[in-house]
């Protein structure tokens, strides 16, 4: 540091009234300030702060900020997990991650776990929290002590927006434009007037009925209890015009508000407000096929089944938003309040016509089904942190209260059917008739089912540092904590069935000629429930308390350790109306994580050893079948499921030659025991019936490589500016499964796990250039494709399952996902252009009769079971930082 000695003017005289001059050579000198630390505040939701998090951390993880997800084609959580390393998303919503299905992912936020949004399987949906809403997205692979340990793939944490340093302002609406949508017309039932919020106001409820409508209908009806059916049947909204709804442009809109309300250097506080909100419509062709079987000499053969042609419209609705209040009192205690309030709408409207074959005669069926399905989740928690003994003492809390609604109102499903007829002279004509049948998704009727869960939950960790100064080579931190967890759970449906329907006289282009006021007599069509009420719900109610101990420890700046134990005590019951099932379990979840810099801040070698479980859901131990509307089937439970225990192995080598770039490669093994699976029956001829089950043990291992690259080398040796702006991402994942059956197990051995693909690929090329606005991003996802569900039968007499015996595993097949992003900012202002799903492929559910592991077209010997026509979709949208 450069300065001047002092000096000291002597003989100097400053007269009264005068101005007196004096020229001073200063004598330089220079001083020795010591060291100086730079320090950049780097915020996590941005790709260079995840990136120097990711390198610190002893465990295995990956991650996508806000920013990273702004720049793709991203709406929704569930579509920026698509850019996540190793993980790819199922349905729409669901998390699949190192090849595994749903169920063996945990969902957090804020730092507090995530219910099950799903009636019938263990999964959250992913798609219900936007983009707009969410700061920060990781996905911890390797266990550790702080960590629940009911997961196989991974733990993904969500982060909503933080209290910002000043004040902001950010807006932003866009439009979109779908393909194969947009302007196209389908018929529907009328909606409510609210739909586009994405709740029902009146249109879609249940009335009060009588108490004997909770009853199965009976053989011989008094009058009386025949007139009460009658009258119940009025009371429900028996609008069944049938009109045709235009499909328009999609929209979307969001608003964030943050500022401090206090900003002192020992108190501030701050709060942030934001709300988000999209409208899409898709109008799908789908083809879908359902194959029966024949028992001819022990051996399940295939027998043709029904084919039929849908039209699916869909209209999605989202509509979320948060407020999170923050204050820091001096520099070492935190308190934040987070609240997140999400609804997730898809009205569903299907006009179905195919041919349904029987042991009688081919019939040609026409049917039409509205179905919403809403799903609601308010999360709200308060947390806190504090740094005690001169920051040696660190203490971490969490209190969390969470409340998930799932409701189906007034599903309406509306069939008819031709059938040969001959007059008195034998001429054979085709009449069209209402379907007569006892089950509303085979004839007509209407399906109600309501799903609530609250849950409570408590984490308190403390951490002390062992050494009293950093200067130490080697530095020990001993951890500790306790977490409680409470899951209450119900659900009821009720599925109403209209019953003396005419079975002439059908007018399939107007419903309402069928059903109305002056048809609902003791004579002709009235509405019942199809069992009692009480036979179609459970209560599921859990508990869960865990504690663990752990060290981490640094040795020479070089190793660092992270190890211990976790102990879980769990408790579940489901109570059914025939079954009170309840199940305890006590383990112990050792874990290590080892981390070796091989340079100080550019390359580190890690490993991780583990044990996990897989806990049954609710749903999937509950004893009864239950319809599921999206596979038009039965699901069935089984009280004897039991908890899966996973054992884990991982190695990853991490290179990181700036903040901005990585190269890394890892592999990863782990043993399953009792894995739990989903499977389709192929023996019930009648109905399509998936259960649930236990297998012996599953194999799962692969290999994990991420590039993130920029191109600024390419600047200096050609002297293009354009280089320093371009930037590759990439990563691939891929996966081998193999599963070990039980004795007597109706599926193949050393088949892939259900839900697991071969490979998951992520590319990105990118252009972003902030001294002229213009950045642009062309992206690929692709996954392999993966065993929708297990479905192989076994001779019962051989125990094998040669090619001529039906049960074919049903797989997904591979769809390629390009999406291209242009956007422009001018000042405040930034203008966005997105062209997403350019290719649309088809997606295909399939039976692969030849075991070839490929789909091999329309005309093969493969069994199509569902084929989706897609669109692409372009969006234009603007966005305002004020």
């Amino acid at each position: 540091y450069d300065t001047y000695d002092n000096d000291t003017l002597k003989d100097f005289v400053v007269t009264p009234g005068q101005i007196v001059y004096k020229n001073i050579a200063m004598k330089p000198v220079v001083n020795d300030i010591g060291a100086v630390t730079f320090v950049q505040k780097v915020e996590k939701n941005n790709e260079m702060g995840n990136l120097i998090e990711k390198k610190k951390e002893a465990s295995t993880s990956d991650n996508v900020d806000a920013k990273t997800l702004a720049k793709s084609n991203n709406t929704s959580t569930a579509d920026g997990l698509r850019r996540v390393t190793g993980a790819s998303i199922q349905d729409g919503k669901f998390a699949i991650i190192r090849g595994m299905g749903d169920r063996y992912n945990a969902g957090y936020i804020n730092g507090s776990p995530l219910p099950s949004t799903e009636s019938d399987r263990k999964a959250f949906s992913f798609d219900i929290l936007p983009t707009s809403l969410v700061d920060n997205l990781v996905i911890l692979k390797s266990g550790s002590p702080d960590l629940t340990g009911d997961f196989g793939g991974g733990v993904i944490k969500i982060s909503t927006k933080s209290i910002p340093d000043s004040f902001i302002v950010n807006i932003g609406m866009g439009a979109q434009y779908n393909s194969v949508t947009t302007g196209k017309s389908y018929r529907a039932f009328e909606g409510s007037k609210t739909d586009w919020l994405g709740y029902d106001n009146t249109v879609r409820l249940r009335p009060d009925l009588s108490a004997s409508n909770n009853l199965a209908l009976k053989s011989n009806m008094s009058p009386d209890l025949l007139s009460t059916y009658v009258n119940d049947s009025k009371k429900f909204n028996n609008n069944f015009n049938l009109e045709n709804f235009k499909s328009p442009l999609g929209s979307r809109f969001n608003l964030t508000i943050g500022t401090p309300i206090i900003k002192k250097e020992k108190f501030k506080i701050g709060i942030i407000g934001a709300y988000g909100y999209t409208q899409t419509f898709s109008l799908t062709e789908r083809l879908t096929k359902i194959y029966t079987v024949s028992n001819q000499d022990n051996k399940f053969l295939i027998v043709p089944g029904s084919v039929y042609n849908d039209v699916v419209g869909n209209r999605q609705v989202n509509n979320s938003g948060l407020i999170n209040l923050g204050t820091k009192i001096g520099k070492n205690h935190k308190i934040d309040f987070k609240n997140t309030y999400g609804i997730n709408t898809n009205i569903s409207n299907l006009n179905r016509n195919g041919e349904v074959y029987n042991t009688d005669m081919n019939q040609t069926v026409f049917q039409y089904v509205n179905l919403m399905q809403y799903n609601r989740i308010f999360s709200s928690q308060l947390s806190g942190s504090h740094e005690l003994l001169k920051n040696r003492l660190k203490t971490d809390w969490n209190l969390s209260y969470s409340n998930i609604r799932k409701d189906i109102p007034d599903y309406r499903v509306i069939t008819y059917r031709t059938e040969k007829v001959y007059d008195e002279d034998g001429n054979e004509s085709t009449d069209i008739k209402v379907n007569s049948a006892d089950r509303f998704s085979q004839g007509q009727g209407r399906f109600f089912s309501e799903l609530s869960e609250k849950l409570n939950s408590g984490t308190l960790n403390l951490s002390y540092k062992l050494n009293k100064y950093d200067s130490v080579e080697i530095e020990s931190n001993v951890k500790g904590g306790v977490f409680a967890q409470e899951r209450n759970r119900n659900f009821n449906f009720d599925s109403y069935v209209y019953s003396n329907v005419p079975l002439n006289k059908a007018d399939p282009l107007n419903p309402q000629n069928n059903f109305n006021e002056t048809t609902f007599t003791k004579d002709n069509v009235f509405m019942y429930n199809q069992a009692r009420r009480a036979e179609k719900a459970y209560v599921g109610k859990s508990s869960l308390k865990a504690f663990y101990f752990m060290l981490d420890q640094s040795f020479y700046k070089k190793l660092k350790l992270s190890y211990g134990v976790r102990y879980e005590n769990f408790e579940q019951t489901v109570t059914t109306f025939d079954l009170n099932n309840k199940q305890s379990k006590n383990v112990w979840l050792p874990s290590l994580n080892a981390n070796y810099k091989l340079s100080p801040l550019k390359s580190n070698i890690r490993f991780a050893a583990y044990k996990t479980v897989n806990r049954p859901e609710f749903r999937e131990i509950a004893s009864f079948a239950f319809f599921d509307f999206l596979q038009n089937a039965d699901v069935q439970g089984n009280s004897k499921l039991k908890q899966a225990a996973i054992n884990n192995f991982e190695a990853r080598y991490e290179f990181l030659p700036t903040p901005e770039q990585i190269v890394s490669i890892g592999g990863f093994y782990k043993v399953i025991n009792d894995p739990i699976e989903i499977r389709y029956d192929w023996t019930q001829t009648t109905y399509r019936t998936f259960y649930y089950d236990n297998e012996k043990q599953a194999r799962v291992y692969g290999i994990e490589m991420e590039y993130k690259k920029t191109f600024d080398f390419l600047s200096e040796l050609t002297k293009i500016k354009t280089f320093n702006y371009l930037f590759f991402t990439s990563n691939v994942t891929l996966t081998q499964s193999r599963v070990e059956t039980l004795p007597g197990s109706p599926s193949l051995t050393n088949r892939p796990l259900q839900g697991q693909s071969p490979y998951l690929l992520n590319l990105s090329l990118g252009y972003d250039n902030k001294n002229n606005g213009w950045s642009s991003t062309i992206s690929l996802n692709k996954y392999g494709r993966r065993m929708a569900f297990v479905g192989r039968t076994a001779d019962e007499t051989t125990g094998k399952v040669p090619n001529s015996i039906v049960g074919y595993d049903a797989y997904e097949n591979p769809r390629t996902v390009i999406d291209l992003q242009v956007s422009k900012t001018i000042k405040k202002f930034t203008f966005k252009g997105t062209l997403g799903d350019i290719l649309h492929q088809d997606l295909i559910f399939y039976n692969d009769v030849n075991s070839n592991k490929k789909f091999d077209g329309l005309q093969s010997d493969d069994l199509i079971l569902f084929k989706s026509k897609l669109g692409y979709t372009f969006t234009l949208g603007v966005t305002a930082n004020l």
